[in-house]
Protein backbone atom coordinates (compact mmCIF):
# COMPACT_ATOMS: atom_id res chain seq x y z
CA UNK A 1 0.00 0.00 0.00
CA UNK A 2 1.37 3.90 -1.06
CA UNK A 3 2.08 6.02 2.12
CA UNK A 4 -0.94 8.36 0.94
CA UNK A 5 -3.25 8.58 -2.12
CA UNK A 6 -2.87 11.29 -4.72
CA UNK A 7 -5.20 11.37 -7.58
CA UNK A 8 -4.15 8.85 -10.25
CA UNK A 9 -2.85 9.91 -13.52
CA UNK A 10 -6.32 9.83 -16.15
CA UNK A 11 -8.90 10.45 -16.10
CA UNK A 12 -10.00 13.75 -14.17
CA UNK A 13 -13.07 15.35 -16.74
CA UNK A 14 -12.12 19.34 -17.22
CA UNK A 15 -14.49 21.68 -18.29
CA UNK A 16 -13.97 25.54 -18.74
CA UNK A 17 -16.58 28.63 -19.15
CA UNK A 18 -15.58 32.00 -19.92
CA UNK A 19 -17.60 33.11 -17.39
CA UNK A 20 -16.93 33.11 -13.63
CA UNK A 21 -20.07 31.45 -13.01
CA UNK A 22 -20.06 27.82 -14.52
CA UNK A 23 -23.12 28.98 -16.68
CA UNK A 24 -24.09 28.16 -20.23
CA UNK A 25 -22.11 26.03 -22.53
CA UNK A 26 -18.61 24.83 -21.84
CA UNK A 27 -16.53 26.50 -24.26
CA UNK A 28 -13.92 23.34 -23.75
CA UNK A 29 -13.41 20.01 -22.25
CA UNK A 30 -10.36 18.01 -21.40
CA UNK A 31 -8.51 15.58 -19.25
CA UNK A 32 -6.01 15.53 -16.48
CA UNK A 33 -3.90 13.26 -14.80
CA UNK A 34 -3.75 15.59 -11.70
CA UNK A 35 -5.18 18.93 -10.85
CA UNK A 36 -2.14 20.40 -10.67
CA UNK A 37 -2.40 23.29 -12.45
CA UNK A 38 -1.18 26.99 -12.87
CA UNK A 39 -2.21 28.90 -15.76
CA UNK A 40 -0.32 32.28 -15.11
CA UNK A 41 -1.86 35.25 -16.64
CA UNK A 42 -2.46 32.74 -19.98
CA UNK A 43 -5.40 30.55 -18.15
CA UNK A 44 -5.96 27.44 -19.69
CA UNK A 45 -5.71 27.88 -23.50
CA UNK A 46 -8.47 25.98 -26.20
CA UNK A 47 -10.58 29.18 -26.74
CA UNK A 48 -10.78 30.14 -22.92
CA UNK A 49 -9.40 33.52 -21.35
CA UNK A 50 -6.85 34.07 -19.65
CA UNK A 51 -9.05 35.60 -16.70
CA UNK A 52 -12.84 35.77 -16.00
CA UNK A 53 -13.18 31.80 -16.17
CA UNK A 54 -14.49 28.94 -14.59
CA UNK A 55 -13.95 25.62 -14.61
CA UNK A 56 -15.21 21.58 -12.76
CA UNK A 57 -13.08 18.73 -12.39
CA UNK A 58 -14.79 15.58 -11.90
CA UNK A 59 -13.58 12.16 -11.53
CA UNK A 60 -14.65 8.63 -9.29
CA UNK A 61 -12.12 7.14 -7.27
CA UNK A 62 -11.89 3.71 -5.47
CA UNK A 63 -10.29 4.28 -2.09
CA UNK A 64 -10.40 1.72 1.03
CA UNK A 65 -12.06 2.54 3.97
CA UNK A 66 -10.52 5.34 6.49
CA UNK A 67 -10.21 9.06 7.49
CA UNK A 68 -8.57 11.33 4.93
CA UNK A 69 -7.65 15.15 4.70
CA UNK A 70 -8.18 16.73 1.20
CA UNK A 71 -6.70 19.84 0.45
CA UNK A 72 -7.41 22.43 -2.13
CA UNK A 73 -4.94 25.21 -3.14
CA UNK A 74 -6.24 28.01 -5.51
CA UNK A 75 -6.29 31.56 -6.69
CA UNK A 76 -9.49 32.55 -7.09
CA UNK A 77 -12.01 31.00 -5.58
CA UNK A 78 -12.70 26.90 -5.13
CA UNK A 79 -15.28 24.68 -3.99
CA UNK A 80 -15.10 20.47 -3.46
CA UNK A 81 -17.59 17.96 -3.17
CA UNK A 82 -16.69 14.49 -2.08
CA UNK A 83 -19.70 12.05 -2.93
CA UNK A 84 -21.88 15.13 -2.93
CA UNK A 85 -21.66 16.79 -0.04
CA UNK A 86 -19.33 19.60 -0.19
CA UNK A 87 -16.59 20.17 2.37
CA UNK A 88 -14.60 22.92 0.85
CA UNK A 89 -16.47 26.63 0.22
CA UNK A 90 -14.02 29.25 -0.62
CA UNK A 91 -15.29 30.79 -3.47
CA UNK A 92 -14.22 34.41 -3.46
CA UNK A 93 -11.43 36.28 -4.72
CA UNK A 94 -7.55 36.03 -2.80
CA UNK A 95 -4.27 35.04 -3.84
CA UNK A 96 -3.02 31.52 -3.56
CA UNK A 97 -4.04 29.85 -0.57
CA UNK A 98 -4.23 26.24 0.78
CA UNK A 99 -7.51 25.05 2.49
CA UNK A 100 -8.22 21.25 3.63
CA UNK A 101 -11.06 19.35 5.45
CA UNK A 102 -11.71 15.85 6.65
CA UNK A 103 -13.77 13.46 5.83
CA UNK A 104 -14.48 9.96 6.83
CA UNK A 105 -15.01 7.47 3.78
CA UNK A 106 -16.43 4.37 3.59
CA UNK A 107 -14.18 1.50 1.40
CA UNK A 108 -15.50 1.64 -2.48
CA UNK A 109 -15.89 4.47 -5.69
CA UNK A 110 -16.36 8.00 -4.43
CA UNK A 111 -17.34 10.90 -6.50
CA UNK A 112 -14.99 14.12 -6.83
CA UNK A 113 -16.41 17.37 -7.86
CA UNK A 114 -13.69 20.93 -7.98
CA UNK A 115 -15.86 24.30 -8.84
CA UNK A 116 -12.88 26.79 -9.28
CA UNK A 117 -13.01 30.26 -10.76
CA UNK A 118 -10.48 32.55 -11.63
CA UNK A 119 -11.07 36.39 -11.79
CA UNK A 120 -7.80 38.64 -12.28
CA UNK A 121 -4.30 38.20 -11.72
CA UNK A 122 -2.47 34.55 -11.88
CA UNK A 123 -4.70 31.39 -11.82
CA UNK A 124 -3.66 28.04 -10.18
CA UNK A 125 -5.58 25.08 -8.64
CA UNK A 126 -3.93 22.20 -7.08
CA UNK A 127 -5.87 19.48 -5.62
CA UNK A 128 -4.47 16.22 -3.58
CA UNK A 129 -4.98 14.09 -0.28
CA UNK A 130 -3.86 12.00 2.08
CA UNK A 131 -5.34 9.16 4.92
CA UNK A 132 -5.06 10.65 8.33
CA UNK A 133 -5.93 7.38 9.75
CA UNK A 134 -5.22 3.85 8.49
CA UNK A 135 -7.96 1.44 7.61
CA UNK A 136 -10.88 1.02 9.42
CA UNK A 137 -11.42 -2.37 8.24
CA UNK A 138 -11.02 -4.66 5.91
CA UNK A 139 -12.25 -4.09 2.27
CA UNK A 140 -13.33 -7.02 0.12
CA UNK A 141 -11.66 -9.98 0.28
CA UNK A 142 -9.51 -8.47 3.00
CA UNK A 143 -8.56 -10.64 6.45
CA UNK A 144 -7.09 -7.67 8.69
CA UNK A 145 -7.27 -4.41 9.83
CA UNK A 146 -4.75 -3.66 6.53
CA UNK A 147 -6.62 -2.89 2.94
CA UNK A 148 -4.53 -3.28 0.49
CA UNK A 149 -5.35 -2.27 -3.37
CA UNK A 150 -3.37 -3.79 -6.01
CA UNK A 151 -2.83 -1.99 -9.49
CA UNK A 152 -0.71 -3.13 -12.61
CA UNK A 153 1.19 0.24 -12.90
CA UNK A 154 2.89 2.76 -10.96
CA UNK A 155 0.87 5.75 -11.07
CA UNK A 156 -2.21 4.04 -9.01
CA UNK A 157 -4.71 4.56 -12.11
CA UNK A 158 -8.05 2.32 -12.06
CA UNK A 159 -8.73 -0.06 -12.68
CA UNK A 160 -7.83 -1.86 -8.83
CA UNK A 161 -6.81 -5.47 -10.26
CA UNK A 162 -7.00 -7.12 -6.33
CA UNK A 163 -7.65 -5.39 -2.79
CA UNK A 164 -6.51 -7.93 -0.08
CA UNK A 165 -6.42 -8.07 3.67
CA UNK A 166 -3.13 -7.88 5.81
CA UNK A 167 -2.12 -8.54 9.63
CA UNK A 168 0.24 -7.58 9.81
CA UNK A 169 1.32 -5.28 7.21
CA UNK A 170 4.93 -6.68 6.61
CA UNK A 171 4.94 -8.74 3.11
CA UNK A 172 7.66 -9.71 0.93
CA UNK A 173 6.31 -11.30 -2.09
CA UNK A 174 9.61 -11.70 -3.59
CA UNK A 175 9.24 -12.48 -7.93
CA UNK A 176 5.88 -13.70 -7.18
CA UNK A 177 2.66 -11.48 -7.54
CA UNK A 178 0.35 -10.59 -4.24
CA UNK A 179 -2.85 -12.13 -5.60
CA UNK A 180 -3.93 -13.74 -8.54
CA UNK A 181 -4.01 -11.30 -11.75
CA UNK A 182 -1.63 -8.78 -10.20
CA UNK A 183 1.92 -8.32 -12.48
CA UNK A 184 4.96 -9.74 -10.36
Amino acid sequence: CPPYYQAPAKPWYAKYWNNRWLSGNPKSTTRYGAIDLNFGYRGPGDGVNGYNFSSRFTRDRNLPAGSYRFYIRTDDGARLWVDGVKIIDEWHDQAPRTYFADMDLSYGLHHFQIDHYQNQGVSQIRFWFEPIQGPVGPGPGGSGPFTCDFYNNTGLEDPIISTQGYNPLSKDWGRYAPAPGVTA
